[in-house]
């Protein structure tokens, strides 16, 4: 049985509605490496982010924009592209 490897994805606008977003070279690669990739949404939710983890066999954090250094108590200290707190938040539960 191939491993179900989740990848985190990002949100962002594409003719004006929302949508998630991954590169295809991820996908790729999991399914090259043996797996099945399975795209994970942006969630909040505490309870769907703990029944996806018990359905992967492994997770794969994709990248994207820097993590806000308030998150390691740090602050802002040069140009960086932040990424939207709402995907930190997941990641960090994940």
């Amino acid at each position: 049985m191939r491993p179900l490897i989740g990848i985190t994805s990002k949100r962002e606008p594409v003719k004006g509605r929302p949508h998630v977003t991954l590169p295809e070279g991820y996908i790729k690669a999991i399914v090259q490496a043996g797996g099945t990739p399975v795209a994970l949404p942006v969630l909040s939710d505490k309870e769907s982010i703990l029944h996806i983890v018990s359905l992967m066999d492994g997770l794969l954090f994709s990248g994207g924009g820097d993590i806000h250094p308030k998150f390691y108590g740090d602050e802002i200290r040069f140009d960086m592209e932040i990424s939207p707190e709402e995907r930190t938040l997941f990641e960090i539960h994940l």
